[in-house]
Parts: structure tokens; sequence; C-alpha cells
């Protein structure tokens, strides 16, 4: 958390990429190449700005980079909203990267809004780089830094009380977002603490920001307009920077650029006007005299109020006609300007909002404020939706995960529209749309027959019945423990999932003890029971929602979980531990259940009730404490550890039983993870077992010499003098020393005579191996020219294998090494009568002995000469069905150049591609019965 001098906050933020979460400084270390992907608003610019300070560079602009050329090459480059990029097509792109590599950064940094960097964009920039970016989104602040930022801005007032004057018109979801809370809580005290709808909170917003000012200027020159006057001329200011395309405005004339055009250009009164900068309106640039809005969403709600404005003034030239021809130009609105448009309809005339709504439908759903357009308009917005829809059933790109706040868009009046479109799955992006709009609102209890057959349906995707059952569960008269109990008794991997969600929207208090304990074992019961395919049902990621729903229980629930679903629990297979997996699910539940514990529940504790609910677990792999709170606390938490060893040993009367034991505390017995038996557990427990004079216990740790070892890797030789002295000082000890003592003796004994006969025939062996390979060299030295021709296929083989993988090993097998070279190098005339077709080697899984040699040809032609232009088609073909094979002596670098070259060389054009496919991968694919295609030449 870092303070910047003023009441405004920042904090360090986290990002997260698939399941992988960083820090600021992790992320900056985790990749050259990084796209940061967040919604508008959420404080990507802020978080550039950190990034860059922690880079000890300038962040720059994408706008800014792309139409100056005073930014000059640097070894690293932050790039922040590559979305505001002006541009009327979708080449801005392309003008980026086209500087990017003008400029040749070794680390890179892009910011954008999540909705305009999609599939495009990304293979766009591995055109350009030869690499994928590490594409990450920025996480949303929790209730505790939302409590913070809001105090860094009202730190007089009550955050609870203003939650929940938010939370009236659902507004909360946006509080994550601190651009949205800031602009909520200055509108929260210019409307006297009680919001009338979404347009007043903005209005409200703007009017506070227009009366502060910023105390780096001159703060006489406040109120030399009246309120009304500045946001009039800052509105027709933001106005002009939007459809500008600009960033912001400068004051002075050596401060002017394209991106930041003199203040005076911008508005049409002749007052002096530059203090309106003063307003918190405002905020500076990074360069002296140049300023920009305060946020986005503030520039484009200004500027639409003063568009209106002028629209529907009957003393003004300006008609809606005349303005998209610069928003929409070709009939498409430019990316930047859609949340301005948005706006424009919450705030226009019922012809406006028609025109606009033909223009951009989503656009108007989601910016502004759409539930104050007339009842026709929102009656046309959804037919047009469905237009869309029809053409384009993405049409939400990348944004569909972004959160909306619609509170009253669709009333009791739209019931009857909304009922055919949630029966209908067209399997495009509008039904979910309307899902996530709807929630909360009146209309939810006259659709809920149609909201539960969503539910209900299994050939529903997951996350439309997530968003269905949210719905549901968000209405006070619905009845969710009906649909929950009808889902858990379908027992499937979806059902399981939704009712999590369900849960989320009404509590985890509000579920009883003995649902949740059902839920968990019909978890745990989903978890597949066959060795031979324990991950095919459902993969790691697909359970996650079981981990996120734990993390919710209290202290208390957890404990009595742990009780119940480990109460009475055993293999009921019969099976080792290795070949069990009767208790794999009801293990993976516990083990969660055991981190959520250790993250909710401090020191001390109960070692005997930990022993309980994990004595009987079952585990096929080990986990980390990276990976597992648990196992970090029980690795961590010394003391606990060495209680439960000491409750576990002292009870045991025989050597054979603590044998027994100490063999179940193994690493690869099946125990859980943070109970296996360290080196400096067992150091403890000699002491122990000495001290309390337990002669067995202290007996099974007793260790033979390691003779053969090196000296540092002696590690078990301080056990063996420690334990020396001890039973020097005990004849009790020093009885079980000798015991051991004599046991060890036999055991060589045993071993010469069992073994003696096998190391006679090794030794045996080798000679003749020793034999054998004289007479290779010898073979080879006689017949030299024939090998180095190329022409001995048997020892081409040998050959290419060493040359593959033990080149060093050539000369002790071979005695000339030149001589093998020069078989390989020779070999292609011998061999290319027997090359097979390519749909030979297509028909079978089995790989040719020609294929290996031909490969080791390749490879010494790329190492002599660079590129394979010389080598016939047919032999390049041959090699590219074998790429994948690894070989010891060929490096990752050397085997990826070798494919590129391949590549280049066989398929020049998009039908040659084709042509390789069809005969290699298709006759593979076609065929049933062959278990692995080997569809890796694909990549």
């Amino acid at each position: 958390m870092v303070n910047n001098g003023t009441s405004d906050l920042y904090i360090k933020r986290t990002l997260t990429s698939d399941s992988n979460t960083y820090t600021e400084d992790e992320l900056v270390k985790a990749a050259d190449y990084i796209v940061v992907l967040a919604e508008p608003g959420a404080g990507k610019t802020e978080l550039l700005k950190s990034l860059a300070n922690q880079l000890k560079v300038k962040r720059v602009s994408a706008n800014r980079l792309v139409n100056s050329q005073q930014v000059h090459g640097e070894e690293v480059l932050v790039i922040d909203a590559f979305d505001e990029l002006a541009q009327t097509n979708h080449s801005g792109i392309y003008q980026l990267l086209d500087r990017i590599d003008e400029l040749k950064p070794k680390k890179l940094v892009i910011s954008s809004r999540s909705s305009e960097w999609g599939d495009g964009h990304q293979h766009a920039f591995e055109e350009y780089f030869e690499s994928q970016p590490l594409v990450v989104r920025l996480s949303e602040f929790n209730e505790a830094e939302q409590q913070l930022l809001f105090y860094s801005h009202l730190p007089n007032e009550s955050f609870e009380a203003f939650y929940d004057e938010v939370q009236r018109f659902n507004l909360d979801v946006l509080l994550p977002n601190p651009q949205f809370l800031g602009m909520f809580a200055n509108a929260y005290i210019e409307s006297n603490r009680k919001f009338a709808n979404k347009k007043s909170i903005f209005e409200k917003a703007v009017e506070r920001l227009a009366k502060e000012s910023r105390p780096s200027i001159n703060n006489h020159l406040v109120s030399s307009l009246p309120l009304f006057k500045k946001i009039s001329i800052t509105s027709e200011i933001f106005a002009g920077i939007l459809l500008s395309g600009s960033e912001g405005i400068c004051v002075s004339g050596h401060a002017e650029e394209k991106l930041f055009p003199n203040i005076n250009s911008l508005h049409a009164h002749q007052e002096n006007i530059k203090h309106i900068i003063d307003s918190k309106l405002f905020k500076p640039s990074d360069n002296m005299d140049q300023h920009m809005p305060v946020h986005k969403v503030i520039s484009e709600y200004c500027a639409a109020r003063h568009l209106v404005q002028k629209i529907t003034d009957d003393h003004e030239p300006l008609t809606l006609r005349v303005c998209l021809t610069v928003i929409a130009a070709n009939g498409y609105v430019r990316d930047e300007l859609r949340g301005m448009i948005g706006w424009m309809a919450t705030l226009g005339s019922q012809s406006i909002q028609r025109e606009l709504i033909e223009l951009d439908p989503y656009a108007i759903l989601a910016n502004g404020d759409p539930s104050q357009l007339a009842p026709s308009s929102k009656k046309y917005l959804l037919t047009r939706l469905q237009q869309v829809e029809a053409r384009d059933p993405y049409f939400r790109r990348s944004d569909f995960w972004r959160q909306f706040s619609t509170v009253d868009f669709f009333d009791i009046g739209m019931a009857e529209h909304l009922r055919p479109l949630l029966k209908s799955n067209s399997g495009g992006d509008l039904r979910d749309l309307v899902l996530e709009i709807i929630k909360n609102s009146t209309v939810v209890d006259l659709l809920t027959s149609e909201l539960t057959q969503i539910v209900l349906d299994s050939d529903e995707d997951l996350n439309s019945k997530s968003l269905a059952i949210r719905c549901l569960c968000s209405s006070p008269n619905f009845d969710y423990m009906s649909l929950f109990e009808r889902l858990i008794a379908a027992k499937g991997h979806s059902q399981l999932d939704v009712i999590v969600k369900g849960i989320s929207v009404v509590g985890v208090k509000a579920i009883s003890f003995d649902f949740l304990l059902r839920y968990l074992k019909a978890c745990a019961q989903s978890y597949p029971t066959d060795r031979e395919k324990p991950f095919i049902s459902f993969t790691h990621a697909s359970r996650y929602y079981i981990q996120l729903f734990i993390k919710s229980f209290e202290r208390e629930t957890t404990e009595r979980l742990l009780d119940s679903l480990t109460q009475g629990l055993a293999c009921n297979c019969g099976k080792e531990f290795y070949e069990c997996y009767c208790r794999e699910g009801v293990s993976k539940i516990v083990g969660r259940l055991l981190d959520h514990y250790f993250e909710v529940t401090n020191p001390p504790y109960d070692p005997k009730r930990i022993w309980s609910w994990v004595k009987d677990l079952n585990f096929h792999a080990n986990c980390s404490e990276n990976e597992s709170q648990s196992v970090k606390a029980l690795k961590e938490l010394t003391d606990l550890r060495r209680s439960i060893f000491i409750y576990l040993f002292e009870p045991l009367a025989s050597a054979k039983e603590c044998y027994a034991l100490q063999s179940k505390l193994d690493s690869h017995s099946g125990l859980h993870s943070g109970l296996h038996l360290y080196a400096e557990d067992v150091d403890f427990l000699i002491d122990h077992a000495f001290e309390t004079n337990n002669t067995e216990l202290w007996s099974i740790f007793i260790v033979r010499h390691h003779f053969r070892w090196k000296k540092d890797k002696r590690r078990d030789d301080n056990f063996r003098q420690k334990m020396r002295r001890q039973a020097n000082e005990n004849t009790n000890f020093m009885a079980k020393w000798a015991e051991s003592k004599r046991a060890e003796q036999q055991f060589k004994r045993d071993v010469r005579k069992r073994y003696g006969k096998s190391e006679r025939k090794h030794g045996a062996y080798e000679k003749h191996r020793n034999a054998e390979r004289l007479k290779t060299i010898k073979y080879i030295a006689d017949n030299q020219e024939l090998i180095s021709s190329g022409q001995h296929f048997r020892l081409l083989q040998d050959f290419a294998y060493y040359f593959l993988n033990e080149p060093n090993q050539i000369p002790i097998e071979f005695g000339n090494e030149q001589v093998v070279h020069n078989s390989i190098r020779n070999c292609l005339s011998s061999l290319t009568p027997h090359i097979p077709p390519l749909k030979k080697l297509a028909a079978t899984s089995a790989r040719f002995n020609l294929e290996i040699v031909l490969y080791a040809f390749c490879i010494q032609t790329v190492r002599e000469q660079g590129c394979l232009d010389s080598i016939p088609n047919q032999v390049l073909t041959t090699v590219r069905t074998d790429l994948s094979m690894l070989h010891r002596a060929v490096s990752d670098e050397e085997r990826e150049y070798l494919k590129r070259e391949i590549d280049r060389l066989l398929f020049p054009d998009l039908s040659s591609k084709e042509a390789y496919l069809r005969d290699y991968i298709e006759p593979q694919l076609r065929d049933f019965k062959r278990e692995h295609p080997e569809i890796e030449v694909l990549r």
C-alpha cells in the first residue's frame, strides 16, 4: 500500500492469468511481453504508473507512441490505453506494433480494455514478435480495499451507510472498480447521501468534482465562473477531446501537440477559461502544461450531455446526423466513443434513443443508464440485440465477463418480451447477457419457470445455468432449497457446480449443516474411482468451485464437516494404497477442508484430532507447501507435527509395529504430505526414544554404514554416531545396537550368496561386450571405403543413434569418428530408393530405422551448411513425421530450427500444407484402432 502524498491512495494490485496469480513485483519478472486487461476505470493507468516506476521508465500512451516521434528506443516500454488509440478502423494494433518493432524493447507492458483485445490482436502480436504475450487480468478490489479507498475520499463518512445506498440501485457490483467508487462517493455527498437514479449519481459526481479544486493550481481562480458555466464549458471541451481522438488539452503554445490541442481551440467562448483546469474534472498529464479528463467515464457523460443539449436546442445548427458523421463515419461506432453514445441515449429524446439503438444497441445497454430509456426504446433495444446476435452470435467479444448495473431496465412490463428469449437458446451471447441483467430485478418472479428450466436442463451450458440460478436466488420469494435438492439428487458435475453459484447469492449461513455435508459427500462421489482413468472425467480446473465454496465456511462449520466426513472412513476395495481409489474423492475434499481449517484457525491445535482427520485418507501424489495450506502449516509447526508422532509411536510395543508406522509416514505411502517423516523428525524421535527408554522405537532408526557414498552424501552418519554414543551410555540400547549389527552381517552374507552368481554373469557379459566392440572397430578399419560411402545400413543405424544421443561414445564404440560422420553425410544416395511414401508412414505407428538415419543426416547437414536447401523433399517429408522424437544430443533450439527449416521448404503455401495433412493425418484419424494419431505435427 502506497500513499502518494495526497488524499489519494494507491493499493498494490494482483493480476490473474488462467489459474496463476501475480503480484506487481512478480508480474514484471514473469514475462518479457505482458498485456494487462481490465474494464474501464479498473485502475489500469495507475497500475502502469506503478509498473513504470518499478522498471524505472516513463509510462506512454498508445496514442502518443503511434503519433509522436518524441519517444525513442528504450529497453523497456510501458504502453497505456491501447483501447484509446484514435482510429476509425481496426488497424490500430498494426500501427502500434510497427512502432514497437522500430523501438525494439526487451521488455514490453501494454494495457487495454478487455473488450478491445481479442484473438486477432493476439495473433498480430505473435506475427511481429514470434512469441505470445502473457495476458493478465486486473483483479477486483475486495471489500476491505474498497473501504480503504472510500475513506481516502471521505474520511469522516460511514462506508456501511454508503454501501447500503449504492446497493439500492444494484451498483454495488461496480464498487470493485476504483473509478466508479470515487464517482459514487462524490455523488453520495453531493446528493445529501440519497441517490435518485444512476443518471443523477453521475450528475452529482460531476457537480462535486467541478466544485473541488486541485491544490497545485491557484485556488483564487475557482470562483471566477459559475458552477453551471464551468460544467458547460468543460463538457464542450470533453466533447472536443473525444471526437478528435485527443487525450487531453494544453494551456500553453509550447506544450501543444496533436494529442493535446490548445484548450482555446475546443470551445466557442470568449472568456479566458484556462482556470477550469483548477477543478477536479481535470488531472495533470505526465508533461508540463498538459491536462487530461479525470476519468474516461466522466468525460463520456459530460460530452454526451453537451452534444444532446446542442442537438435538442432549436437555436443550434447541430443535428444528430452531423454528429454521427464523426462518431460513426462508416456506419460503425468508433470503439473509443461507445461509452459516449450510451450516455447520449440515456440523456436524449426518444428519437435520439431509437437512432442510436439502431446504430449500436450493445453500446447503449453497456454504457450510460439504460434504465432511463423510454419503454418503447427498451423493447426496441431488445429487438435490435436479437438482430445483432443473428448476424454476429458473439457480439460481446471479450466483454463477456464485464459486470453490469442496469437496475430497473427490465420491469414487469418486459416479462412477456423476455419469456420466448429465455426459452430458446441460440447459442449466442444475448440470452446470457439478459440473464446477467435481470438479476435482482422484479421481473425474475414472473420468469421463475423459464429460469428453473435452464438450471435443470442437462443440455444447457454451465455459464447459462450459473447465471439463471443467480437470478432465481436473488429473489426473496424463491424457494431455493427445493431447487438445490433437485440438483444434488442428479449428482452431476455441472449440477454440483451450479449449487455453489446459487449459495454464493443467498450466503452459506442460510444453508443447513446437513445439506452442506450431503453436498460435499456428493462432490466426493463425483471423483473417478477407476485407476486407469483417474483424471478423465473431471479436470483439476473443473473442481475449482469446490475449493472456492469451502473457503466460505466458518471455523466451526469446517471442524464439524471434517469430523463427519472422516468418521468411519475406511478402504472398502481391499487393494494396496497405490491401487486404491475408493477414498479418492473424500480424501481430496478433506484435504481442501484441512487447508481452509489452517487458514481460519490459530494455534494451539489438538494433535489427536488432526490425526483423526488424516489417518485414513489416501493420496496418490505428494503436495508441496506452495499448493496446500495444511501441508505448509504441518511442515512449519514443528511442535504440532512431533506431538502427532509421539502420540502415534508411544503406544506401540514392538519394533515390528514401529516399522509399520514408519512405513505409513513415508513420502510414498499415500499419507497427507504434511505428516511425512523428515530427517529432523527422525533426530527428534531418536532423542525422545532414548530419553523415555523406548528401545523398540529407538532400534528402527539404526542405519548401516554407507562406505561407498561420498562423505558429503553420508547424511545418516550423524544419526549413527549419535546412536552409538547413546548405546554406550545404556546397556539396554547397546543390546539393540548389537542385535542390529548381527542382523546387518547376516544380511550381507545373504546378499553375497544371492547375487554373487549375477555379478559373475555381469562380468562375463562386459568381457564379451568389449570383444564385440573390438571386432566392430576392426571391421570398420578393414572396410573403411564401403562404410564411409554410407552403404552399410546396419552400421548406419548404430552411427545415427550414437550421433544423436551419445556422440562422446563414438570413438569408444567405433574407433574412427571421421568414418561415422562421412557415413552419415554420404548415405542419401543409397537410402533414397528405400524411403517409404507418406501414406505408408501414416498407416503405421511404428518408427522405421530409416527415419532415424535420415534425421541424423538432416541434423548434420544443418550443422555444416546452416540450411536444407539441397535436400530432396522426399527426405524432408519423412523427417517431418519424426520431429517429435527427442534425442539427447540435439538441443531444443536445434530441433526447433530444423522444424522451421523443413516447414519453409515443404510448405511454401497453404495448399502444400493441406496436401501434407490429408496424406499423413487424415488416414490416422480415420483409423479408429489407431490409439495415438500423430497430431503433434499440427503444432
